[in-house]
């Protein structure tokens, strides 16, 4: 147990503690006191005969000792020499032992016991990126820029995608880029009556315009930009829409003869918008009985092969050609569903985003049950078939429809009547408008 001083006199920065010890000389026993000091590194310690001459020879070692070495009771000679490396080291940056002590203490409380050397060399980092200079550019400036480098590689999907939301959200934030901030974004997106996703969708979109701007100078590089901290929506699922056989007809029958291709590639061929705008009748295989899906067409880049089932044949066979675009002036999905909507307004149902291609998915897995197969066609994983595809069931007319092997093979049965086809060849012999 460590012995406790019986006083101690301070000053000028020197600390002496004064020990009561017990002296025996000729069989008696006298009190004294001890004095214990360093000096020039080495401890040392004197003896008193009462403790009034202790603590006068205690003030007199402090003016001897103030002006040299520093007195610490607890310091053996290895700790003092290492006083003395940590007091050179100092001096080279000309700072006191006192005020480095009290920095780093305070840096440690502040950091919660992380490496301090890690943060400055962050703080470091964080200085040179913000040294040089932030160009000004207010954020409908921005949007143009970015606009107009997507346009020199980017698809045509993409770039309307961005256009649209991009532009609709400069008219909301005109002031200069690096004022924006994430609770700017929050209210301006969080306020518009729209879907969680669609909110969503507005966010990656300004994630990537202010990526851009980081990447060109117009915000720090390296850092996570004000879009990325802004909030991300929940989103209901709502489960796939699809159509039933009965709609499906409805639609066929209904539809301009212009937009048929479009509807029984996506409904009976499961190909998605984007691919359809795509197609070219080189890639209709008759003979093989297969329609090519390829790279450049697909979503995920990779070729694929989906076979012309007897209902896709009978109706696209009036407008097969030997070469050039199955749906020639309309090359752009978003123009092709706007298209759509406008050529069957006076249906009696609803028309469901994606719908096609889900109904094709749902009614082809309930007729072959075996996820690999159509995965293959419609260039899904066998995994997200089976998840969405299995047994779905909708509310229709306010009953429950349930996607059965019964319901698809109605669904690819919907031939068109002598009267339609009759119809389509008026139509192509004429190119009646749309």
């Amino acid at each position: 147990m460590k012995r406790e001083p019986y006083m101690v006199v301070e000053g000028k920065g020197v600390r002496i503690p004064i020990y009561e010890a017990k002296v025996t000389a000729k069989g008696k026993v006298y009190n004294s006191f001890l004095l214990s000091f360093y000096r020039a590194g080495d401890r040392q310690q004197e003896r008193a005969k009462s403790i009034e001459a202790a603590k006068a020879r205690a003030k007199k070692l402090i003016d001897e000792l103030a002006a040299g070495t520093v007195h610490v009771e607890t310091l053996s000679p290895a700790k003092m020499a290492n006083l003395e490396s940590a007091l050179g080291m100092l001096g080279e940056i000309d700072t006191p032992l006192l005020n480095a002590v009290r920095d780093y203490t305070e840096a440690h409380k502040i950091l919660g016991g992380n490496s301090i050397v890690e943060a400055a060399k962050f703080y470091a980092d964080h200085l040179a990126q913000n040294s040089r200079q932030i160009v000004p550019i207010t954020f409908p400036e921005l949007v143009e820029k970015v606009l107009a480098d997507i346009r020199q590689d980017k698809s045509k999907r993409y770039i309307y995608d961005m256009q649209a939301r991009l532009g609709t959200l400069a008219k909301k934030m005109t002031g200069q880029l690096r004022n924006i901030r994430a609770e700017t974004i929050d209210e301006v997106i969080g306020g518009m009556k729209i879907s969680g996703r669609t909110k969503n969708n507005f966010r990656t979109c300004l994630i990537s315009a202010f990526s851009f701007a980081s990447d060109k100078g117009y915000l720090p590089r390296d850092a996570k930009t004000e879009a990325e901290y802004s909030k991300r929506y929940k989103v209901a699922d709502h489960g796939i829409g699809i159509y039933t056989p009965k709609e499906m007809k409805i639609l066929l029958s209904t539809v301009h003869p212009r937009l048929v291709p479009f509807v029984v590639l996506g409904g009976f061929a499961g190909m998605r918008s984007a691919e359809i705008a795509r197609a070219r009748w080189e890639t209709v295989h008759w003979k093989s009985k297969a329609i090519e899906i390829t790279p450049k067409q697909a979503k995920t880049a990779s070729r694929r092969l989906i076979p012309i089932q007897p209902v896709l044949a009978s109706w696209l066979k009036p407008y097969a050609k030997d070469s050039g675009p199955i749906l020639p002036g309309l090359q752009d999905p978003f123009h092709l569903s706007r298209t759509l909507r406008k050529a069957v307004r006076e249906i009696s149902f609803p028309l469901v985003h994606n719908g096609l291609r889900h109904s094709f998915c749902s009614y082809r897995y309930a007729v072959l049950k075996n996820a690999g197969a159509v995965s293959e066609e419609a260039g899904n994983s066998p995994t997200i078939l089976f998840k969405n595809y299995r047994e779905v069931s909708t509310i229709k007319e306010g009953k429950k429809f349930l996607v059965d092997e019964r319901s698809g093979q109605e669904w690819f049965s919907l031939k068109p009547s002598p009267a339609r086809l009759r119809e389509i060849r008026e139509f192509l012999s004429k190119q009646i408008p749309l």
